[in-house]
């Protein structure tokens, strides 16, 4: 695997962009922070005084890793959907689109597309068809949908059609 996504650090230029953004309810504030090659992209970043563990991150937080589950309370975030292209290109390949794409393996990061990137979710355990086609119903992917628990092992299709039905796409990344 690839560098990764650096956790928040003022020491290393990474700064507060706006000290009072909400997402989805949840007070916080946005950063710009940097990826592995150095690009720099906005985040969201929980206030301190948030406590309920799943109100902390959203699912690109968990896709990317860069939640409190990675990096700890103070330099875990949230990417904000339009900054997830750039991670993408610094940080990963495509695999391909589901149900097309070959060789998933666990962890393989899946994005669904709208205009732009609208959710993204892990890979638990892929499975295939006989004829080698990436079965969707029975694969199975750890989703965060907002401040809702993490699902762990729930069929990519569930997470397709119960939670995002206007996507057009989804593609799958693996870390370069």
């Amino acid at each position: 695997m690839g560098a990764t996504m650096h956790p928040f650090d003022a020491n290393a230029g990474d700064t507060v962009a706006n000290a009072n953004v909400s997402a989805n309810g949840v007070p916080g504030r946005s950063v710009s922070v940097r990826t592995a090659l150095g690009s720099r992209v906005v985040a969201w970043q929980p206030a301190a005084t948030v406590a309920v563990n799943d109100q902390r991150f959203f699912c690109h937080g968990y896709g990317f890793g860069t939640s409190y589950l990675a990096f700890g309370a103070v330099g875990g975030y949230t990417l904000f959907g339009s900054s997830v292209p750039q991670v993408l290109a610094d940080e990963y390949r495509k695999i391909g689109e589901v149900p097309t794409a070959a060789g998933l393996q666990a962890n393989d990061v899946l994005v669904w597309w709208s205009k732009e990137p609208y959710h993204s979710a892990l890979v638990h355990t892929p499975v295939y068809t006989p004829t080698g086609a990436l079965d969707p119903a029975q694969t199975l992917v750890n989703s965060k949908t907002g401040t809702g628990a993490l699902r762990v092992a729930v069929a990519l299709t569930d997470v397709k059609t119960e939670d995002y039905p206007g996507v057009f796409r989804i593609e799958v990344y693996r870390r370069a």
